[in-house]
């Protein structure tokens, strides 16, 4: 079986305000998982997208990795 990959994809958004931004999020190739609106980081955003690719996570545990890697940043931001 072949592991699946995982890519950037980039949405622009209204704020309530009505400012436009963009936010990124991760979708995978073959699967119907997706995770969207995680960051207006690009970097950080990049950077899930590479460890999730290099750990193969299964896509059925993206939305829950998404969850911890964003808590742990919290984490270390305090």
């Amino acid at each position: 079986m072949q592991e699946e990959q995982y890519f950037l994809t980039q949405t622009t958004l209204t704020s309530e305000e009505g400012e436009s931004y963009i936010a990124f999020g991760i979708r995978a190739e073959k699967s119907s998982a997706a995770v969207e609106d995680i960051s207006t980081r690009k970097d950080q955003v990049q950077a899930m997208v590479s460890f999730f690719n290099f750990r193969h996570l299964p896509p059925q545990r993206l939305t829950e990795a998404v969850e911890q890697m964003l808590a742990l940043e919290i984490l270390f931001d305090q």
